[in-house]
């Protein structure tokens, strides 16, 4: 097997694979966690309501304790996404992932910057590209991680510094 065919393989097809992984599952996390929080923020005045119809004082207890139970967990869940950064992880990887797999086809095909290019000026090229994709996206992974940082050190001012955030880093 041919230099260039192992690279397209190990390298730029695993990584693609990494990035379409890694977007999915922080899209599913992403809409997950909206769908619990629209719906919970929904349910909210429908409890709050309903309880206004009870004259038992119990009933309307458990339902306001009902209703800020339900509140927190919206704010948590809330406060985990932005934190976590689900939305923007999951543009960022599949972008990377698309833009891989359009360079593969690009160079498969000899189209647009691979056209009229010798096979060793072609496959330098590939992997030039390939690894500036991967290099650019590692670096708007850390200044995500580096805003989310700042960000969570200016809410709360107080608390000592803690190490970075749960999401996974590139390969």
């Amino acid at each position: 097997m041919a230099a260039i065919d192992n690279y397209i393989e190990e390298r730029l097809d695993d990584q693609r694979s990494w990035y379409a992984q890694k977007a999915a599952f922080n899209k599913s996390r992403y809409r997950t966690f909206q769908i619990i929080a629209i719906i919970a923020t929904a349910i909210i005045p429908v409890i709050n309501l309903t309880s206004g119809w009870s004259l038992d004082s119990v009933t309307q207890r458990a339902a306001l304790l009902a209703s800020s139970i339900i509140s927190a967990g919206v704010a948590i869940i809330i406060a985990i996404s932005q934190m976590e950064k689900y939305f923007e992880t999951w543009l960022l990887y599949r972008t990377t992932a698309e833009a891989l797999k359009r360079e593969r086809f690009l160079f498969q095909n000899s189209c647009a910057q691979y056209s009229n290019l010798s096979e060793p000026d072609k496959n330098r090229l590939l992997v030039e590209r390939v690894e500036a994709m991967t290099s650019s996206e590692n670096s708007k992974f850390f200044a995500f991680q580096q805003q989310t940082r700042v960000m969570q050190q200016q809410q709360s001012p107080t608390q000592p510094k803690q190490g970075t955030t749960t999401t996974e880093q590139p390969k």
